[in-house]
């Protein structure tokens, strides 16, 4: 009921709008959804009619879909007036949608009021065609199709399709820059937020090449740009800096990431191999078994490591140097009764028989009763102390787990860190794990309780913002080009452009003149090479000038010049 009563006065101030300047109205609910209603003039305000002529006369207009909306439901509206010598019982109209009749009527029974139509949001594709066709008669007679009295006109104005829209979550994607970010599909383009230190000469150029290339994808619409010191909580933003410089804009995000840890390695399996993602400063060489899949269904988010029989190896770990480490996953077992999660050489985290610990190789464990199910998401935190298994730590969807001894007793010696480790099982064991794993943190210290409640609790709603493989600041700005979601408003994005130097900073700008961008199905993308154009001459085009050069005109051998724009 309160839903019903929101929409109804968003429709209610949707026809108060002066809808000649403004086409195209959107009123944001407090549910998360949008009302946008489309008039048929969204195109050229200015256009307020439309004369429809002949025994069939047709009119179409198209309404692309833009890819960040979920139609809910789709109502239309056409108001027209039809000549007054039209045949009143023979004249009648018909409105299809993508080629599907959506209403058919009489002219003359609707002319006061207008004709009122749904649309089954099941018919919405990425470019859609509306289609009025009116079928006009003035005599029982032969007809002339030229004859004068053949008309209607379409009050393209006050005539609309109207949607209720659910706005998705942006991808941190690549790809979404051009899909989301530049969608030439938008009916108002999204004003873009640049954030600068301040305004100088190469902060300005840069924005200026970056609106080159927004105004190229959007088919030459691009709205208001503002220049600020701080990210904008409603629109797009963009950052070009240094990795700290950009960390600086992004720490009022703290709210949304963990920023206070920083994992050694984070692997993630949305690409059809099981590569670190991000391994800071070579922590580990991970080598995947060849048999390893990577699955879409039943995935944690996007694709999940599936597990039979194999493993991923962490070869050369740096972990030598450390008293403690923790691993921290998502998993869901196939066979929930005897497995091995994670281990190093001679200290594993199992599972065995409704119990969870840790083992030392000595048959034996030092942990938990916990019945898992079969096929269901579990979140583990587990740390491992050199030498004192006693002091070990295992969190279970983010509740601390009382562990003791179950069976035998632990061998001190095994209760080793090594440089290798194993995620499935180790080699030589016949416990392998089957079933899913998912957004793998190691951390070369002990990671505390709370934040290991933290990391539960962020990675349980990024899913459900279907926001990021990673939770972590520091990983989202990893590459050159990085795509953050903006928490604030989750459909739209945070561009990040980390740059080491000037040179790099334009490079990385035409990088995404790149028509496959949309391609890159990964968070973060590294340029090796860029061809930056040459620059063309001073009035190769007319009233050219480029920016960053002193042209004088009586070198070119004018003596007087008038510049417009």
């Amino acid at each position: 009921m309160k839903i019903a009563i929101l929409i109804l006065l968003a429709v209610l101030s949707l026809y108060g709008k002066n809808v000649k300047d403004n086409p195209i109205q959107r009123v944001d609910l407090k549910d998360g959804t949008s009302l946008l209603r489309v008039h048929f003039n969204y195109l050229n305000a200015f256009k307020t009619t439309q004369k429809v002529r002949g025994l069939d006369g047709i009119y179409s207009i198209n309404f692309p879909l833009p890819n960040k909306w979920k139609i809910i439901e789709a109502d239309g509206y056409i108001k027209y007036t039809p000549s007054i010598l039209l045949l009143k019982n023979l004249s009648s109209a018909i409105v299809s949608f993508n080629d599907v009749i959506v209403s058919q009527f009489k002219i003359f029974d609707n002319k006061n009021s207008g004709i009122k139509f749904n649309i089954d949001p099941s018919l919405f594709y990425k470019n859609n065609t509306l289609q009025f066709e009116a079928i006009q008669h003035y005599t029982l007679n032969c007809e002339n199709g030229a004859n004068s009295a053949l008309w209607s006109n379409l009050d393209l104005a006050h005539s609309y399709i109207e949607l209720h829209v659910r706005p998705k979550p942006i991808k941190e994607l690549i790809s979404s820059i051009k899909s989301d970010v530049f969608d030439d599909k938008q009916y108002a383009v999204t004003p873009l937020n640049f954030v600068v230190d301040k305004k100088d000469d190469q902060s300005l150029k840069n924005l200026a090449l970056f609106t080159s290339v927004a105004s190229t994808n959007l088919k030459y619409r691009l709205e208001r740009i503002k220049v600020s010191n701080k990210i904008d909580k409603k629109n797009h933003n963009l950052i070009i800096a240094t990795k700290g410089k950009a960390l600086s804009y992004l720490k009022r995000l703290g709210h949304y990431y963990i920023t206070d840890d920083r994992p050694s390695l984070s692997l993630f399996f949305n690409l059809n191999s099981c590569d670190a993602w991000l391994n800071r400063s070579k922590f580990a060489h991970v080598v995947p078994d060849r048999s390893i899949k990577i699955i879409a269904k039943g995935a944690f988010y996007d694709k999940s490591l599936y597990l039979n029989k194999n493993r991923v190896t962490l070869k050369h770990l740096k972990v030598n140097k450390t008293n403690s480490a923790t691993v921290a996953f998502w998993f869901k077992p196939e066979d929930a009764r005897r497995a091995v999660l994670f281990g190093f050489n001679t200290y594993s985290l199992i599972l065995v028989n409704g119990y969870l610990g840790f083992n030392t190789a000595n048959k034996d464990l030092y942990g938990t009763k916990y019945k898992f199910k079969k096929n269901k998401w579990y979140h583990i935190t587990a740390t491992f102390h050199n030498g004192a298994v006693e002091r070990n730590t295992i969190l279970v969807n983010g509740r601390v787990q009382y562990l003791k001894q179950i069976s035998n007793n632990f061998v001190s010696d095994n209760a080793r860190l090594s440089t290798n480790a194993y995620i499935g099982g180790p080699k030589s064991e016949k416990t392998y794990y089957k079933g899913y794993i998912d957004q793998f943190y190691m951390f070369d210290y002990a990671l505390t309780t709370i934040s290991a409640k933290k990391l539960y609790r962020y990675s349980l709603e990024h899913k459900r913002r279907g926001a990021t493989e990673s939770l972590y600041m520091d990983d989202k700005i990893a590459h050159d080009i990085n795509i953050i979601q903006n928490p604030y408003k989750v459909d739209k994005a945070i561009i990040v452009l980390i740059a080491k130097d000037k040179i790099k900073e334009e490079k990385l700008i035409y990088a995404l003149y790149k028509n496959d961008l949309v391609n890159y199905k990964r968070q973060g993308l590294n340029i090796k090479e860029v061809t930056i154009p040459s620059k063309a001459a001073a009035y190769s085009a007319k009233n050219f000038v480029p920016l960053d050069t002193k042209i004088y005109f009586n070198e070119l051998g004018y003596k007087t010049q008038f510049l417009k724009g």
